[in-house]
């Protein structure tokens, strides 16, 4: 049994991984995602991305089930960091290194402003008995990555450019395109103004860029991935006082898209074979609770070798989302007066979403669905401020694999990472996934999140889906996969340090046990990792 070599492995790199002060989940999803900096918690109520309004709880980006928890104190660094906004930082207190290059003034008129910036990210990597395709056990490596920006902006126009240069070191085992990336384009576009009236903005986008829409659960930019995911295309945005609207076409660019022509060491090739277009509607229905509604149509063109392994043709999905905070305020007021306006102490939370899928699979009629429900409680005014909280996914299977009908979920661009076990074993295809959550915050600074999972197929005469939407394993073999244990503690140094600490353990069960090989014993994963934004 190698799993005993992991808390070894973590420690020959732990001295390197603070040297480099790299990255440790400061715009990422780490463990269980959400849409906010892993590693590092900064995010506010205010600093939503598009298809969550403020109101709207915050969905910790790298920890286990998107765990929700009190916004920490606004950061001016976003999960996109072309939505990063120092207007509130620069000259101002506090500190934050690296805005003296942020916003500067080169023309008056017409107003013409840059900003440059970037982030340094390292991760200490160490796993055993996941369940690779290739059948690989233990392996320890490390990841690292530098991420470099430029904003030009006026009120007509804006340019953006962000380089990536990812790379890893040290693997046993056969490296993944989400490991590396060596000097390419992340993004590369040009917004236009189109029109800023009493109804809203209107601003169109055209190039190379990152997408990130509701929770992530179907459109994420993969921040756990060492090369993040990215699209070349078109965008429309029109955003009002209390909704926005997104139209787009995309298609997939680097390897953590799905491109074809991706290549480490040269500039990546959008695949034009695998198009995404959508719309994605979100709208703040109270000060605390935001609705989403999109349509998701991707066509995969691709000849497959196995159809029946991997999503093809093309598949459509309608579907919505409904998250909000219900608080529970104090008997009386800060000034002593009646029950209105008391601070809250305690909150609920709640998010629900699903949707149906439809289309063409390689010949055959598809009929998909996916539902996902979420709710927990804080107790604001406990100790370390704890919040419990319990998670329900459902991605439908396929249930017969000759009657003519595809019945299994296509999940697009997830972050798999945050929400179905952050040892990345499995996607939400053919997956029931009934878990429970909970968040303690010592101190302003730290968070620790633990999540316990029980999963299994949705049907057993479908292949369990591996992270990366592969088909593994037999059909009809069982429907038991296991059940699987997160621990993610979460430390803000500063504003723009940020360390991330985890650990997760697999306990296989009757399937995987009996159609897998490294399924013999549990598996295990802990990584450390360290975020510098500036």
């Amino acid at each position: 049994m190698t799993s005993s070599l992991l808390p070894r492995g973590l420690a020959r790199g732990a001295g390197l991984t603070l040297l480099c002060g790299a990255a440790a989940f400061a715009q990422s999803p780490p463990p269980a995602p959400a849409p906010v900096a892993a590693g590092s918690t900064v995010e506010s109520s205010a600093d939503n991305p598009p298809g969550q309004a403020s109101g709207a709880p915050r969905i910790q980006q790298g920890i286990p089930g998107g765990a929700r928890q009190p916004s920490p104190p606004p950061s001016p660094y976003k999960p996109l960091f072309f939505d990063n906004d120092f207007s509130q930082y620069t000259g101002k207190p506090p500190y934050i290194l690296g805005e003296q290059s942020k916003l500067l003034s080169l023309s008056q008129c017409p107003e013409v402003k840059l900003s440059a910036g970037g982030q340094v990210r390292h991760r200490l990597h160490a796993e055993d008995n996941r369940l690779r395709p290739d059948g690989e056990t233990f392996t320890n490596y490390q990841l690292w990555r530098g991420r470099n920006y430029l904003n030009l902006e006026s009120e007509y126009a804006r340019a953006y450019m962000e380089i990536i240069n990812a790379d890893s070191w040290g693997s046993e085992i056969l490296e993944l395109a989400i490991d590396e990336n060596r000097w390419d384009l992340l993004n590369a576009f040009v917004d236009f103004n189109l029109y800023d009236v009493a109804g809203g903005a209107g601003t169109f986008r055209v190039g190379q860029q990152e997408i990130l829409y509701g929770d992530q659960y179907l459109l994420s930019p993969l921040d756990w991935s060492n090369t993040r995911r990215n699209f070349e295309g078109y965008k429309y945005i029109h955003q009002a006082d209390a909704w926005c609207l997104d139209a787009f076409s995309l298609t997939p660019v680097n390897g953590a898209a799905g491109s074809r022509f991706y290549d480490p060491t040269a500039f990546d090739e959008d695949d034009e074979e695998k198009r995404l277009w959508g719309v994605w509607v979100n709208r703040k229905l109270t000060d605390n609770a935001a609705a989403d509604l999109f349509y998701l149509d991707q066509n995969i063109e691709v000849p497959l070798a196995d159809t029946r392994r991997a999503a093809d043709g093309r598949r459509r999905l309608v579907g919505g989302r409904i998250a909000g905070t219900v608080p529970m305020l104090t008997c009386g007021s800060d000034d002593g007066s009646d029950g209105v306006g008391g601070k809250p102490f305690r909150t609920w939370d709640y998010d629900v979403q699903g949707g149906y899928q439809f289309g063409d699979d390689d010949g055959e009629d598809v009929r998909a669905a996916f539902l996902n429900t979420a709710v927990g409680h804080t107790w604001n005014a406990a100790p370390w401020s704890p919040r419990v909280g319990e998670l329900f996914y459902y991605g439908s299977g396929d249930d017969d694999p000759t009657d003519g009908e595809n019945n299994t979920f296509y999940t697009y661009y997830s972050l798999a990472h945050a929400y179905w076990g952050i040892i990345d074993n499995l996607n939400g295809q053919n997956l029931l996934d009934y878990a429970v959550f909970t968040t303690v915050n010592p101190t302003k600074k730290l968070s620790v999140t633990g999540g316990y999972h029980l999963f299994r197929k949705a049907s057993g005469d479908d292949y369990l889906y591996n992270v990366a939407q592969a088909g593994l394993g037999p059909l009809g073999a069982g429907t038991d996969i296991g059940t699987e244990l997160d621990v993610v503690a979460d430390y803000r140094v500063t504003l723009n340090l940020g360390l991330q600490l985890g650990y997760a353990r697999s306990w296989y069960d009757d399937f995987a046990e009996s159609s897998f090989a490294q399924a013999s014993d549990d598996g295990e994963f802990v990584y450390l990792q360290t975020t510098f934004n500036y």
